[in-house]
């Protein structure tokens, strides 16, 4: 990955160089830096979420997530809908982290739908009596589903109901590990046939610092 990234930044400084090279060598980059925090996901199982953590705003990653896909899913025949809720409390996470789990997201509701599709990207509040607040995102895709005997399996390491070489089936154990570390919870629902949405929850507001705490001191005092 440092390789690539020093030839990318030489390409980059080439006079030559258009704007719109610049652009996609830039996304190349992009790319490049994520697969780098992929890794180092893989080799930090037991880093702190209170240790990496910082408020932010949801939508904000929603949208910068959408934005770098744009393209891709144009050529998928994938028609994305956003319904971003204004004024979303803060919630506590890193965003390259969170631009991850939105990104395995988006890439699997857009392989669900070959033929094309719509998918739906929604931000809400969430109030459940007695336990704190909760900001959640839902992906929706009109795809082809999750079979049934498959559901139960969705986020074990390396299972994927992909062909071997458009998926390593880690996306998803990632995905809901990085949203446990900030005291949040993933799941979906599913019909076969016409479609999946998968919710990411997470504390909303102050109540992530004392999740995180907590989370924190178990970890190291089991």
């Amino acid at each position: 990955m440092s390789a690539l990234s020093t030839h990318i930044e030489l390409l980059a400084e080439d006079a030559e160089c258009s704007t719109e090279s610049k652009r996609r060598i830039q996304i190349i980059q992009d790319q490049v830096d994520r697969i780098t925090s992929f890794v180092e996901e893989l080799l930090s199982e037991t880093r702190s979420a209170a240790q990496t953590g910082k408020p932010l705003q949801l939508n904000e990653v929603v949208e910068q997530v959408v934005r770098f896909l744009e393209e891709h899913l144009t050529k998928q025949r994938v028609q994305v809908e956003l319904r971003l809720s204004p004024d979303l409390p803060d919630v506590h996470a890193d965003a390259q982290e969170l631009q991850q789990v939105l990104l395995n997201l988006l890439n699997n509701a857009g392989d669900a739908m070959p033929d094309g599709g719509t998918l739906k990207i929604a931000t809400f509040v969430e109030e459940k009596t007695g336990s704190p607040s909760s900001v959640v995102v839902s992906v929706t895709d009109t795809g082809t589903g999750i079979p049934a005997e498959r559901q139960a399996h969705i986020f074990e390491p390396f299972f994927t109901t992909k062909e071997l070489k458009h998926g390593t089936g880690l996306g998803l154990g990632i995905a809901a590990r990085i949203i446990r570390q900030y005291g949040g919870s993933i799941d979906f629902t599913s019909t076969p046939g016409a479609g999946t949405t998968f919710f990411v929850r997470l504390p909303a507001g102050v109540a992530h610092v004392k999740i995180a705490a907590k989370m924190s001191a178990e970890r190291q005092n089991p």
